[in-house]
């Protein structure tokens, strides 16, 4: 997915929905994290990312959908896209993987999770706070390979997108516009999408997870070589809608602290943030 088209739209705020998963499913994933832990604990890789695709009946038109996720999510980037061959898509992704403008490349380090909804005042946990230095440090590397410069990092703050809390590092390097599809090659996926070392966690995936992602956790995005600007963002919120179903995707971050229960609980945190704009 390389375009997308994104509308503003005055805030609304949509009655939270819950998002149940049915109790096999809770089993499966649970195991599925359990399996993740010990494997992070004996062999030699850091993080895995593991996801699932959870499917509803089609009871919205798409375009109420959409009207919901501009009303939902003004301060991220949403699109809809639709092709004949692969469906329709909706989406409304917090994360950037690369802004650029004016000869200065700017990226996002965005990882650890919890609800917004739960007292905010609770302290990000070792685990979040781990996994987040984890793709910081990634990124901070792999740019500066392709720039060879050590890129200006920021602090750790707290985001807001949607009823999620986030962690984010904001960095950011000079790099001719040539470049950009390099440094897009060098993060993509990121260990946020995908984990840590990169092919040991993507060959667990394909192993592990018993479905395609499709274009969830891609990315999508505009260049333009007139202005020299370009911006992409990594498909994480995101929906699928075919004649008779909705698929919803969301994942969460493994690593040797993570606790199965939490991250089924997480998961379906992530899953509330699409299954409110489909009522």
């Amino acid at each position: 997915m390389r375009k997308s088209f994104s509308w503003g739209i005055q805030r609304r705020t949509l009655d939270g929905v819950a998002v149940n998963l049915p109790e096999n499913v809770k089993i499966e994933h649970q195991n599925r994290v359990q399996s993740a832990v010990t494997s992070l604990k004996n062999e030699a890789f850091k993080k895995v990312v593991l996801s699932l695709k959870h499917t509803v009946a089609k009871s919205t038109d798409p375009l109420k959908i959409l009207t919901n996720l501009l009303d939902e999510y003004p301060q991220a980037n949403c699109y809809f896209f639709h092709h004949p061959s692969i469906g329709t898509w909706l989406g409304a992704t917090p994360e950037t993987l690369v802004s650029y403008k004016d000869g200065l490349l700017k990226t996002m380090s965005l990882a650890g999770t919890k609800s917004a909804l739960a007292d905010p005042q609770i302290p990000w946990g070792i685990k979040e706070k781990n996994e987040q230095q984890l793709v910081t440090d990634f990124i901070s590397k792999a740019l500066e390979k392709v720039t060879g410069k050590k890129p200006d990092v920021g602090d750790v703050e707290t985001i807001q997108a949607g009823s999620l809390l986030h962690l984010k590092t904001s960095l950011e390097v000079p790099v001719d516009y040539g470049k950009i599809n390099e440094v897009v090659n060098e993060l993509h996926p990121t260990p946020a999408v995908c984990g840590l070392p990169r092919q040991a966690a993507l060959d667990y995936i394909r192993n592990h997870e018993n479905y395609n992602r499709s274009f969830y956790t891609g990315y999508i995005g505009v260049q333009n070589p007139v202005e020299r600007r370009a911006d992409y963002y990594v498909n994480l919120r995101c929906l699928e809608i075919d004649k008779s179903n909705i698929h919803l995707y969301a994942g969460g971050g493994i690593t040797e602290l993570s606790v199965p229960q939490d991250e089924v609980q997480e998961i379906e945190n992530k899953l509330m943030t699409m299954a409110r704009i489909i009522t």
